[in-house]
């Protein structure tokens, strides 16, 4: 796990997320009333120790922080928006099928990455913000960004569903 300090560190790729890593971060998410949690800096990663649910994962210390309020749009935060970007492959493959499991341990997955990244960059969500919120918004971030590909995708003048043209009638 990353350094939790607010240094401004410069962006790292994204990787893939292993299926391990996924259920390890999922395990955590909803070992306390399926409220986030923080795994211990200190703590060994076979053994994670957690830290109470009163320190939410969300709300880390958000004084050395720029605060990402309610109704921000991801432009204006460039860096997260990099980020999401970069697991943009990823998650449209995994959004090809029926909603599964690994659908749902990867957005969860995800999210927490995406806090956690937030943060090492200097950012926090507002209070307000829940994890299923955050999540939800970056479930329609990946919607925008499906219906973006689809329309640029489209030959100049066409509509995605065109209406049949009426034959004339013979008599």
């Amino acid at each position: 796990m990353d350094d939790l300090r607010c240094p401004n560190k410069p962006y790292t790729a994204p990787r893939t997320i292993e299926i391990d890593e996924i259920k390890t971060a999922c395990m955590l998410l909803y070992i306390h009333n399926k409220e986030p949690a923080v795994v211990s800096p200190i703590s060994s990663p076979r053994q994670p120790t957690l830290c109470p649910p009163t320190q939410p994962l969300l709300h880390m210390n958000p004084s050395c922080c720029t605060i990402i309020h309610q109704k921000f749009t991801w432009r204006n935060f460039p860096i997260l928006d990099a980020f999401l970007c970069g697991h943009a492959n990823e998650y449209f493959a995994h959004a090809a099928h029926n909603y599964t499991a690994s659908q749902k341990f990867f957005n969860n997955n995800l999210t927490s990455l995406l806090i956690h990244y937030a943060y090492s960059q200097g950012y926090a969500f507002d209070t307000s913000f829940s994890f299923e919120m955050i999540r939800n918004r970056v479930r329609c971030y990946f919607k925008s960004q499906r219906k973006r590909r689809t329309v640029h995708r489209q030959p100049t003048g066409t509509h995605p569903h065109p209406h049949p043209q009426p034959q004339p009638s013979t008599f």
